[in-house]
């Protein structure tokens, strides 16, 4: 007689992320061996991260106006496309001797009488090259153009424009929140620019606002910028941004305007934070243990006022230290350094901090901070990086002893593996309160640790999953967003392309053995239960006996059977039957319109995000016809009919398997295109064989 099938269920597969640190056989259900480019989603299933596109990576081209003496035409005759143009600067102009530029137009304007306006134009979109001959000249090295009305030479009085071809975006490696007292908010970043048709104002900073980045008005620093691991803070409508070895620098919002802060007694401290109305800075290249502050809400003003200073020598007992970060947490100075912390508070004990009376809270030794931007504020705590691995500052002050336990102890010794070979300088992170994530951003490894932080499991640490391929420089949150730069230029976390590419996204299970150790289990049969869109195939793995050498079994998404969007297409369960297409409808690909509620941004209310196709026609459909461009709307939560329906629940998927052990592995691999999945869960069918 034949024997029946054993069965197990694991429902949300990977509820509890990623663990590479304990034996995978004796592992709960719901641990994962493998969990790439995954989140922990909000209804606490493992899902496809989101990916990214670009904000802005171009320039516009460069007017040199106001720096231009005048244009001069030699050489030509009317009609022809010989001569040259030379354009004459009334200052020096920047450029290297002996390299050779792109101008986007150059034209003047005069008036000769009868003669009219005289226009250099060859296009509407003419492009010279010049060979930079001397300090003040450029020549053209094309030939000029078709025709011109008149011999244009040395007209000094008109105006004239040089628009220098934009320059290549520079690379990018940090930002800075700011938003100015009349509540405009800015993005300001930095990088390194190479290209010689930079703009000399922005000299390594720039604004994004308003949909696009722009230069400053103009940067007076006289700082020579081969290093930018700037840090910024926010004081009294200002920003203020510190590097370890350089002058500070000011932003002033009034004047679009960057600036070296001119008092000598600021410190040109690595690590600044904007805490109880003043600037705290630390770290200099010839003091790493002195806390400096600024006099209240003036953050230019290091020299007098209730502006200080603290060292902390004297209260170290684990002998020389350096100071890595700051925080600020309840009326409370924190001061990490790489192997201690150390709490300041004031006498008074309230909210705020004044200067003139602090007093030692506590000095916390053998747990410190390795990487200053590791650091993050999430409101009630503050997460950093230690030499151990991640680490709560409310743990580590509730423990007082050294902690043994911490954020990442799943994956604990893998992490601090990866950030031994990391220069800690370019380790970023981010904590995001609208997706309930730390980020931390090992850029060697094109590495990012995915911490859910939504509530910690039993033994304390945070679920965590990796994000591979990842070549961002830095992070940083904003209410509803997430910013990124790499390569590509600025960047958002959105939808689910990197800058329209697919990615892979893998999932494996810990080892487990239907509650037989000692007994062959012959596989029979894999069901899953998925959310994503159907048509969407994967790739179903298995393996026996920690043997990593997988089986793959290829399935195919099917959604579930039901009408169109009246009748819970997508799981909408509010949409109603339209005459004709309107801005607010669904075209289904049989020809109806559905009236749907839904909005083009994302925001607390409709954040449910649909993924559906804009034809040329500006309206919405329910599929692609093979010109039309996938985009992603955004729903209400309450107006899907299933509990678990950001995006369309699957029908079991039942495969047939085969293959033979004593504890086995399951899992699956996918590629994420433009469509969300998650999975929901899954079941194994085996016959149970010999006694070992």
């Amino acid at each position: 007689m034949s024997k029946p099938l054993i069965s197990a269920s694991v429902a949300a597969p990977g509820f509890y992320g990623l663990n590479s640190q304990q034996s995978s056989v004796t592992l709960e259900d719901g641990f994962a061996l493998e969990a790439t480019n995954c989140i922990i989603d909000k209804y606490g299933r493992l899902g496809a991260r989101k990916g990214y596109r670009i904000l802005d990576n171009d320039f516009p081209s460069y007017s040199l106006l106001s720096d231009v003496d005048y244009i001069e035409l030699s050489g030509h005759t009317e009609g022809s496309t010989d001569g040259e143009i030379t354009i004459v600067f009334s200052s020096d102009h920047g450029f290297t001797v002996g390299e050779t530029i792109e101008v986007a137009s150059a034209n003047g304007t005069h008036s000769y009488g009868a003669i009219g306006t005289t226009s250099l134009d060859k296009g509407t979109d003419p492009t010279y090259s010049f060979e930079v001959t001397n300090s003040t000249t450029l020549t053209s090295l094309d030939p000029v153009f078709a025709s011109v009305p008149t011999l244009y030479n040395r007209q000094t009085t008109t105006e004239l424009v040089a628009n220098f071809a934009a320059p290549t975006f520079p690379t990018l490696y940090g930002m800075h929140r700011f938003v100015d007292i009349a509540g405009v908010e800015k993005v300001i970043v930095w990088g390194e620019q190479t290209d010689v048709q930079g703009n000399p104002n922005a000299n390594g900073f720039y604004i994004y606002t308003n949909g696009a980045i722009t230069y400053p008005t103009d940067n007076t620093s006289a700082n020579t910028f081969d290093a930018f691991n700037w840090q910024g803070a926010t004081l009294n409508d200002k920003a203020f941004f510190f590097q370890e070895g350089y002058t500070p620098m000011v932003y002033n919002p009034t004047t679009d305007v960057f600036s070296d802060i001119t008092d000598s007694s600021c410190p040109q401290a690595n690590t600044v934070l904007s805490a109880y109305g003043r600037l705290w800075v630390a770290r200099t290249d010839t003091d790493k243990m002195t806390v400096y502050w600024s006099d209240l809400l003036d953050g230019e003003n290091w020299s007098t006022g209730s502006a200080g200073y603290l060292d902390l020598s004297a209260v170290m007992v684990q002998g020389t230290d350096e100071i890595t970060g700051l925080g600020a947490q309840n009326g409370r100075l924190i001061i990490f350094t790489r192997r201690s912390i150390v709490i300041y508070g004031d006498s008074t004990g309230g909210s705020t901090l004044d200067p003139a009376t602090l007093v030692l809270v506590e000095v916390i030794n053998r747990v410190g901070c390795v990487a200053r931007d590791s650091i993050q504020n999430t409101g009630t705590d503050i997460i950093f990086l230690s030499e151990d691995g991640l680490r709560s500052l409310g743990r580590v002050i509730q423990e007082k002893s050294l902690p043994m336990r911490d954020l990442s102890a799943n994956v604990r010794d893998e992490l601090v593996q990866a950030v031994a070979a990391e220069t800690v300088n370019d380790i970023k992170s981010v904590y995001s309160e609208d997706n309930a994530f730390y980020l931390l951003l090992l850029p060697r490894y094109e590495r990012i640790y995915c911490f859910d932080t939504r509530a910690p499991l039993p033994n304390g640490t945070l679920r965590v999953t990796i994000w591979n391929n990842q070549k961002h420089t830095s992070m940083l949150s904003l209410p509803n967003d997430i910013y990124f730069t790499n390569p590509d230029g600025l960047c958002e976390y959105y939808g689910y392309q990197d800058n329209n590419s697919s990615y892979p996204m893998l999932y494996l299970t810990n080892y487990f053995d239907l509650g037989s150790p000692t007994q062959t289990k012959i596989l029979k049969k894999l069901t899953l239960t998925v959310i994503g869109l159907s048509s969407q195939d994967f790739v179903l793995k298995t393996a026996f006996d920690y043997i990593d050498s997988y089986r793959s079994y290829v399935g195919t998404l099917q959604a579930l059977p039901g009408s169109e969007y009246n009748e819970a297409e997508y799981g909408l369960n509010d949409t109603v039957l339209s005459g004709s297409q309107t801005s607010s409808t669904i075209t289904v690909g049989t020809g109806e319109h559905y009236t749907a509620d839904f909005q083009l941004e994302q925001d607390e209310t409709y954040d449910v995000p649909l993924n559906l196709w804009l034809d040329d026609d500006t309206y919405y459909y329910s599929n692609d016809d093979g010109s039309r461009t996938q985009t992603t709307v955004y729903t209400q939560q309450g107006s899907y009919t299933y509990e678990y329906s950001v995006g369309t629940v699957s029908e079991p998927i039942r495969l047939s398997v085969g293959g033979a052990g004593s504890v086995l592995q399951v899992g699956f691999e996918t590629t994420v295109d433009g469509s969300e999945f998650s999975i929901q869960k899954m079941d194994v069918y085996a016959k149970q064989g010999r006694v070992y």
